[in-house]
């Protein structure tokens, strides 16, 4: 008997930065250990391609493409275990194999090993075909890095001393598991840290969470919890629900419409999910340097470039962009003229052009060198 499997679901990694938009080599996709055993138990099939990864399922063959009543449009298939229903949930681990990405990529400060960007499909951010994740915590595509806790111990530090205090602990979607209670005997005895012990809590399965020091007003330590990491500084866990309805404390569905691609054991025709990180923008800054002593060039007749600041400082001439400009594959259209006659083409900053940090928050300088 032949098997058909049909795209249960397409997920594209896409980045700004490259002439083709795909982030095409610089992640290893992982799925979580709960997520492979649910492959192995329903045979289902991941295959990466140049965009992304796909998720296939095996369906039953005549209804392939046969209506289904008060569901449109029409579903692409219907599953051939129906004992998946309607609770599908999949988490999948970026690790980064380029060791130049974080160069060109405008992320939020994090601490590889220690922090995660989570991502899932619980927003709705459309654009015709594409289907964006991104944190829907936070309503961002790519929003702050929260810790990562691969054991069964959690640190909660206090913003002040405390005698005594509760620690709630609540799922993704309000549901509370467990309160940590804890009081000195000692009334002058105080602490600004507790280490709580998740592995008392019961059914506390993978998943994103909320540590809430009880009536104060102190900032919540949200964490991605995942006792059996298989690999080493993720970058990103990315989470799809088929649905949201037996995980929500009101039963609602948080799942958009859209971006449900498994509706009554029928797969449907959904547009691609996308993840998209956009590429860092920087100060540009050309050092020109005469290469030889008698090179016929002088570097006070360099020509002015436009959107550029010129300075003499020694032997260099210095041109530093008047505004950050997006890093790009594609080279940018700018030249080094000598008293009116084109030079060269100046070189755009590439993938491992160093960054230096720059005078404002968070802003970085691409330096580079050219030689006349």
């Amino acid at each position: 008997m032949k098997l058909i499997y049909r795209p249960l679901l397409n997920i594209q990694l896409r980045h700004s930065y490259y002439a083709s938009g795909f982030s095409e080599n610089d992640f290893d996709v992982h799925p979580s250990l709960s997520t492979s055993r649910l492959f192995s138990q329903y045979g289902l099939i991941l295959r990466k391609n140049e965009t992304g990864f796909i998720i296939y399922a095996e369906v039953d063959p005549v209804t392939v493409g046969v209506a289904v009543e008060d569901i449109s449009p029409v579903p692409e298939a219907s599953l051939k275990n129906d004992l998946l229903g309607e609770n599908l949930g999949f988490s999948f681990f970026l690790q980064a194999k380029n060791n130049y990405l974080s160069n060109i990529t405008a992320l939020p400060r994090y601490n590889p090993g220690r922090q995660i960007f989570y991502v899932n499909n619980l927003r709705d951010d459309q654009e015709p075909g594409l289907l964006h994740l991104g944190d829907s915590f936070t309503d961002q595509r790519v929003g702050d890095a929260i810790a990562l806790v691969s054991g069964q111990t959690l640190t909660y530090q206090f913003e002040t001393a405390v005698n005594s205090a509760d620690l709630k602990l609540d799922d993704a979607f309000g549901n509370t598991l467990d309160i940590f209670s804890f009081q000195y005997t000692d009334p002058l005895q105080t602490t600004l840290e507790y280490r709580v012990d998740l592995s008392v809590t019961k059914s506390m399965p993978p998943g994103r969470y909320m540590l809430t020091h009880v009536d104060s007003t102190e900032t919540p330590l949200i964490f991605y919890f995942e006792p059996q990491l298989l690999i080493q500084n993720p970058v990103a866990v990315i989470e799809i629900f088929s649905s949201t309805v037996d995980l929500t404390v009101d039963n609602s569905e948080q799942v958009v419409e859209d971006y449900r691609f498994l509706v009554d054991n029928n797969i449907q025709p959904v547009g691609n999910y996308v993840w998209q990180l956009q590429a860092r923008a920087t100060t540009w800054r050309y050092n020109v340097i005469k290469k030889y002593d008698s090179s016929p060039y002088s570097l006070i007749n360099l020509d002015d470039i436009s959107d550029f600041d010129k300075t003499i400082d020694g032997d260099r001439a210095i041109y530093v962009a008047d505004d950050e400009r997006f890093l790009s594959e594609l080279p940018a259209a700018i030249a080094l003229s000598h008293s009116g006659t084109k030079l060269r083409n100046l070189p755009s900053p590439q993938l491992t052009t160093a960054l230096q940090s720059g005078s404002g928050e968070g802003s970085y300088i691409s330096d580079m060198y050219v030689y006349v």
